[in-house]
């Protein structure tokens, strides 16, 4: 039975119930050993993981795409409910590591919701006219399975848009930081991809994860890497140009200035595909390459 909000305001158990209600929700979601593993890939606390779980699915509306995906049940498999119900979950597992890693330390989760929830909710409405790429590639194709499968579009967009909910929320701390509309910032970040396929190199270091507990946490060290070369671009893409510049022009003088950087870059990508055994080891000189030249780029020394 659920309780009336106005009776538990007033109650005098109220945090308690709340925590136990929050703590049920990620649990029946992510597992009862979700927590204890970020906690020990990331060394925080399980009270900034869980903060940073319940900030990422209240932005992402997860309760909203759970109920929606319940209420189309009679017209979608139980195979394919239970995919979409997996994607979520490693979708939420990406975007609360982002979380802890780069949410201020006690920040308030009303204050950090309120932060982001409006601008990802802009990025979400503009990202299929964004995303380029393997990155479109992987929209289109889950947006279409959705949608042969029964989803409403609206739904399956919805759905199809929260796998890059962690990229969103970078756009949206890169464009309070640098003080541009977080649209503009969104097009100049995904605009990257044509130049550096970042989304590559993050399925091949996901795929290349085994079994073994140091390999996985060697992994997520290279993909934090990895966010910090794309944002380190996007820092370059956006500066010293006029406010009203236009997308096409920023590359254009991008490419300009740093032709050699971005071709040392896709070189690398392009020898670490044609290699016949793309390990961690492998992964980590390019991921490291990738991340020198960004910083370079970055400082402008190009």
């Amino acid at each position: 039975m659920r309780v009336p909000e106005d009776d538990l305001r007033r109650h005098r158990l109220q945090r308690e119930i709340v925590a136990t209600v929050l703590t049920n929700r990620l649990i029946d979601l992510m597992g009862s050993t979700f927590v204890p593993m970020v906690t020990r890939d990331t060394g925080a606390r399980s009270a900034d993981v869980a903060r940073g779980w319940f900030v990422a699915a209240e932005i992402a509306g997860v309760q909203e795409l759970l109920d929606r995906i319940e209420k189309n049940e009679a017209s979608i498999s139980a195979a394919q409910e239970h995919r979409w119900l997996l994607a979520l979950e490693r979708i939420l597992a990406r975007t609360v590591r982002w979380a802890v890693e780069n949410l201020p330390a006690g920040a308030e989760v009303g204050e950090a919701i309120e932060t982001f929830k409006a601008p990802v909710a802009e990025l979400f409405e503009i990202l299929p006219s964004v995303v380029l790429g393997s990155q479109r590639q992987s929209f289109e194709e889950m947006l279409e399975e959705l949608e042969g499968g029964g989803v409403p579009a609206d739904t399956a967009q919805k759905i199809a848009a929260v796998q890059f909910l962690g990229e969103l929320m970078e756009v949206t701390r890169i464009s309070k930081e640098v003080d541009i509309a977080v649209a503009d910032v969104g097009r100049a970040y995904f605009a990257l991809t044509d130049e550096v396929d970042f989304a590559l190199l993050f399925e091949l270091l996901s795929m290349a994860a085994g079994e073994d507990v140091w390999e996985q946490r060697a992994v997520q060290g290279l993909m934090q890497d990895l966010g910090e070369a794309r944002r380190n671009l996007t820092l370059a893409l956006l500066a010293h140009e006029p406010r009203d510049t236009s997308t096409e022009e920023l590359l254009a003088r991008f490419r300009e200035r740093n032709d050699e950087r971005l071709g040392a870059m896709r070189e690398v990508l392009e020898e670490l595909l044609t290699s016949d055994n793309i390990n961690v080891a492998a992964l980590t000189v390019a991921t490291r390459e990738v991340v020198r030249q960004s910083r370079i780029v970055l400082e402008g020394r190009s």
